[in-house]
């Protein structure tokens, strides 16, 4: 999913017109937008252990490539 996707669901939410770019748009909603999902992004990243999603494991195999079609 990208930035553009997501604004892209905004607009369609809101009723705003559906934009073709975002981060270069020179239009003030967009640049509005862009600001609050870095905000997001970056509660996510500081509320979520991210470490803790990581599982160690160990694949013992034969050496051979086997694929199935």
């Amino acid at each position: 999913m990208s930035l553009l996707t997501i604004c892209q669901g905004l607009a369609k939410n809101v009723g705003a017109a559906i934009p073709d770019v975002v981060v270069s748009s020179p239009a003030r909603d967009w640049a509005e937008a862009i600001a609050q999902s870095e905000y997001a992004a970056e509660e996510l990243a500081r509320r979520v252990d991210w470490g803790g999603l990581t599982v160690s494991v160990t694949l013992t195999g034969d050496g051979t490539n086997k694929s199935t079609i």
